[in-house]
């Protein structure tokens, strides 16, 4: 018998035993990997995958059970009611916090690099969990911008004490706040929400240039950010709707299904499948 275990003095059937042993452990993990596709979307595969994310992103293991419970969502500020904020000024919502400033940074213009004073909006978490985020800002007074640069930020999510410098326009006046809202997330849905691609939401081009996801979350080729984005602003679909999902299922894996809604009660069964969004 070849193996590294020593099996001096053993019998036949010993070794035969000791062997079977070795060989159901050694391959009970790989066994689910050899599945493949096929059994990628059943709920074993799901907590396996789980597990191996939890240990990839260095977090504390997620059961799903845990992963199921509701995901607390608020809108802080509407676009019926905007928030005007001079160089300065600070806006506090519940967990997040908004900072108007004036801040050189630095854009392209005519091909050559060139620094300006611009408006820049600083966002904070300032409570105890991650948070997924959405702000519309505009400019304080004319509430267009010709010009702007950028800095690298995490345009979707922030983990408790993270910031995000939103570049808004070069020049020195305020900001305006027009939405801003934020859903609570595990940290694992951290990672999961951060790696989608910002045009998901909407988010214009400029500004998902600059989109810095956490370490070792690589961004998601898969997900149809444009179907998303054009039912986002039909109307067919929330951006609690989409966060939630996405901050329950790797986009590296699975995609939004049609009809998937937050609900502010647990999930009673993970993954959710279902068919694709219609185009």
């Amino acid at each position: 018998v070849r193996s590294g275990t020593n099996f001096a003095g053993a019998t036949e059937a010993q070794v035969q035993a000791v062997m079977e042993k070795k060989i159901s452990a050694e391959q009970q993990e790989s066994n689910v990997l050899k599945r493949g596709k096929r059994f990628e979307n059943t709920a074993e595969h799901f907590v396996f995958e789980l597990a191996e994310d939890s240990k990839k992103y260095s977090l504390a293991e997620l059961t799903a059970e845990e992963l199921a419970r509701p995901n607390p969502w608020r809108i802080l500020v509407e676009g019926s009611e905007p928030v005007n904020l001079a160089p300065g000024k600070k806006f506090s919502g519940d967990g997040i916090a908004v900072k108007a400033r004036s801040s050189k940074v630095r854009y392209t213009k005519g091909g050559v690099s060139v620094k300006s004073v611009h408006a820049v909006a600083v966002l904070e978490n300032n409570g105890a969990v991650p948070l997924a985020y959405r702000i519309v800002v505009e400019p304080g007074k004319s509430g267009s911008c010709e010009v702007r640069g950028t800095r690298r930020h995490n345009a979707l999510a922030l983990m408790p004490g993270e910031k995000a410098e939103v570049v808004v326009c070069a020049g020195r006046g305020g900001i305006s706040i027009r939405a801003l809202e934020v859903m609570e997330l595990t940290p694992l849905g951290y990672y999961y929400v951060s790696m989608l691609p910002p045009s998901t939401f909407g988010i214009d081009a400029t500004r998902s240039s600059a989109h810095a996801p956490p370490r070792g979350a690589a961004l998601c080729t898969g997900v149809p950010a444009r179907k998303i984005a054009s039912a986002l602003r039909t109307g067919d679909v929330q951006w609690r709707d989409v966060v939630d999902f996405y901050s329950r299922h790797s986009c590296h894996r699975l995609q939004v299904p049609k009809g998937y809604a937050w609900i502010d009660t647990p999930r009673e069964q993970l993954p959710v499948l279902g068919p694709p969004m219609a185009r």
